[in-house]
């Protein structure tokens, strides 16, 4: 369901209904089921994140913008989304031994025992 954004602003001025929503910039293309996007967050290609098309809100594509291509979109804040990462064996277990090392660190958790 798209909003039409005159209308969500005539709202939100209004009566202060603010959709619930996350915004996101970067580079919009297909995921690999049919019904999914994704969203590549750096100009690299090695971080993105996937959701369903249906949980668009509202985006403004990239053509349209002044951004270097990057797209614009506005997903509901309830969506499930999976987040994913290109990397080398060798990266994923550096950053889990400094995990290790410092649990507040940036890095991939140890999975947890029943």
């Amino acid at each position: 369901m798209a909003y039409d954004l005159d209308l969500v602003a005539a709202n939100i001025a209004t009566n202060g209904d603010v959709p619930d929503v996350v915004a996101f910039c970067g580079f919009l293309g297909d995921a690999d089921e049919a019904d999914m996007l994704r969203l590549y967050l750096h100009p690299w290609f090695i971080e993105w994140v996937e959701f369903k098309k249906d949980d668009i809100v509202y985006q403004i594509k990239g053509e349209d913008r002044d951004d270097g291509g990057r797209s614009a979109v506005w997903i509901r804040a309830t969506a499930k989304m999976k987040w994913c990462e290109k990397a080398t064996a060798h990266r994923f277990a550096e950053r889990w031994v400094r995990q290790q090392d410092d649990p507040g660190a940036d890095g991939p958790s140890r999975p947890r025992r029943p």
